[in-house]
C-alpha cells in the first residue's frame, strides 16, 4: 500500500510510534492524514481513535486534515458514530 501511494500519488507515507501508539501516516502537500486499518471495530473504537487523534495533535502540534478508519467488518451504528465524531470510515460494500 505504501508503494502504491508513494508512486501513484507522490505521497510521503510513514509509520510513527508515539508513546506506544502506532500511527500509519500519510503526508501529501503538507496535509497530515492518519489512517487506521482494522479487521473489525471494537465497542470503544470511537474513544480510542479520539485519543489517538489528540495524542498526535499534542505531540506534533499538527491537527490531522483527515483521519481515515478502514475496516473489514463494522456495524452500521458504530460506523455512523465514528462519522459523527469526525472520522472517515471506509468499509466493504454490501
Amino acid at each position: 500500500m505504501i508503494t502504491i501511494l508513494e508512486k501513484s500519488f507522490a505521497a510521503k507515507v510513514e509509520t510513527r510510534d508515539i508513546e506506544g501508539e502506532q500511527f500509519d501516516l500519510i503526508i501529501t502537500n503538507g496535509f497530515h492524514i492518519l489512517v487506521e486499518i482494522a479487521a473489525s471495530a471494537p465497542p470503544h473504537i470511537v474513544q480510542r481513535l479520539q485519543r489517538k487523534r489528540e495524542l498526535y495533535t499534542r505531540t506534533t502540534g499538527v491537527e490531522p486534515a483527515r483521519f481515515i478508519f478502514s475496516v473489514a467488518s463494522i456495524h452500521s451504528r458504530r460506523a455512523q458514530a465514528l462519522r459523527d465524531a469526525g472520522f472517515e470510515v471506509v468499509e466493504p460494500e454490501e
